[in-house]
């Protein structure tokens, strides 16, 4: 952890990002930057021809209005190692993950981009919505993320957004951890970003839940359409 000098150092360099921890919800909580966004892409160099590893997936950082100081702290390979160990059993190919703040808002979001085709750790369509249960290995592998940043650069970090975005077509599901500040990816918020629009179920955005029940057709029909393979 760094000194309270080195901190204020730094926020006297980088105060537009640093400032972007407090949390002013004045727009959607669940937000996906466009694909045509501009971005700085950071992809960690491959292993030798003949050194593959099979435990882990490779990562591919997307980043979007972050300073090169925070691309580096995020691109650290003490935080994505254990990353793309963490998803092995989920992700097949690679792990796109998007890292963005958005100035007006003070927000900033920790997302993985999920193609349903490409994991074995898809949400459950149920009668009422999903079972996110077997989505819990992402969560936590995000949140453990999160925190590795956090805890080796900057506290503030802490408090960025973490969820996952799943894209079916023009199907389009935004889905955000929630509980115990910082959330340790177990449980999910009952809100949903389908594309632009966010939806509630049942359960307390504060709590969370690990199901995701809706009582109208339209949000069902959305969930079945991202999650199904």
């Amino acid at each position: 952890m760094r000194s309270r000098a080195a901190l204020l150092g730094v926020a006297l360099l980088f105060p537009s990002l640093l400032a972007g921890c407090r949390e002013e919800a004045k727009e959607p909580a669940i937000v996906v930057p466009r694909d045509d966004a501009p971005a700085s892409v950071v992809r960690p160099k491959p292993p030798e021809a003949g050194t593959e590893d099979a435990s882990k997936v490779k990562v591919e950082l997307r980043f979007y209005g972050v300073s090169d100081l925070y691309r580096g702290f995020f691109a650290d390979p003490r935080a994505v190692e254990p990353l793309s160990a963490a998803l092995a059993g989920c992700v097949t190919g690679t792990a796109q993950i998007l890292v963005s703040y958005d100035q007006e808002t003070r927000i900033g979001r920790i997302v993985m981009k999920v193609p349903p085709e490409s994991s074995s750790c898809l949400p459950q369509t149920t009668a009422t919505g999903a079972d996110l249960a077997p989505l819990e290995p992402v969560g936590v592998a995000l949140a453990q993320f999160r925190d590795r940043v956090s805890g080796s650069f900057d506290y503030r970090i802490a408090s960025f957004r973490v969820g996952t975005s799943f894209t079916r077509g023009t199907d389009q599901c935004n889905l955000q951890i929630s509980g115990s500040h910082p959330p340790d990816g177990r449980r999910w918020n009952p809100c949903v970003g389908f594309g632009g629009v966010e939806r509630c179920g049942e359960g307390d955005p504060e709590e969370g839940v690990s199901a995701l029940n809706f009582s109208d057709a339209a949000s069902r029909a959305s969930l079945a359409a991202c999650f199904r393979r």
